[in-house]
C-alpha cells in the first residue's frame, strides 16, 4: 500500500488539479477521537472542495494494523449532473479478514465527515434551506470489500492509479 500512496502522492503534488486527495493516518485518528472528533479536522480542508476529487485515500492505523479506505466519486451524490457509468462508493482494502463491526464503525465515521464537509462547503454558496437529512448514507454510498487475494488487488490498483 505504501508504494501506491507514494506514487500517487508524487503525482498529486506536481498537479494541484489532481483527481486524488491523500490524507494522513492522523486524520482518521482525529475523526475517531471521542474528545476531538470531526470539528478538529474541519480546518484541514479550508479552501479545498473535497467533492471535486474523484478519489480520497484514507489510511487507517488501528491496533497496529493498516487498512486503506478509498472514497470514490464523493461529489456525485451532491451533484445534479451525474454520469450513469460512475458510482459513489467506499472501497475498503484490508489484508486481514474484515471485521463487520469495525468496518461499520469506520464507514460511519467517514460518512459523517463527508456529510459535515458537504454542509460546510454548501452553506457558503446557498442562501436557501439545506437538507436536514444526511446526503451520504449506507444506501447511496455502499461499501465494497474486494474478495480473494488482496495482494492481487493491490497490484491492480497500483497499476491503475499510477499510470
Amino acid at each position: 500500500m505504501f508504494l501506491i500512496a507514494y506514487r500517487i502522492s508524487r503525482y498529486a503534488r506536481r498537479d494541484p488539479s489532481s483527481e486524488c486527495l491523500f490524507v494522513t493516518s492522523l486524520f482518521f485518528s482525529q475523526v475517531d477521537n471521542e474528545k476531538l472528533g470531526l470539528d478538529t479536522v474541519e480546518r484541514w480542508f479550508k479552501g479545498l472542495n473535497i467533492f471535486q476529487k474523484k478519489y480520497i485515500f484514507v489510511p487507517i492505523n488501528d491496533s497496529l494494523h493498516w487498512t486503506l479506505i478509498v472514497i470514490i466519486n464523493p461529489g456525485l451524490l451532491g451533484s445534479r449532473h451525474s454520469n450513469s457509468d460512475e458510482i459513489s462508493c467506499i472501497l475498503f482494502l484490508n489484508s486481514l479478514k474484515t471485521n463487520k463491526k469495525v468496518l461499520s464503525r469506520y464507514c460511519k465515521l467517514i460518512r459523517a465527515w463527508l456529510n459535515k464537509e458537504w454542509l460546510r462547503i454548501n452553506k457558503k454558496g446557498v442562501s436557501g434551506n439545506l437538507p436536514t437529512e444526511d446526503i451520504f448514507t449506507e444506501e447511496n454510498m455502499p461499501v465494497y470489500v474486494p474478495k480473494g487475494r488482496l495482494i492481487d488487488d493491490i497490484f491492480y490498483y497500483q497499476y491503475y492509479f499510477s499510470y
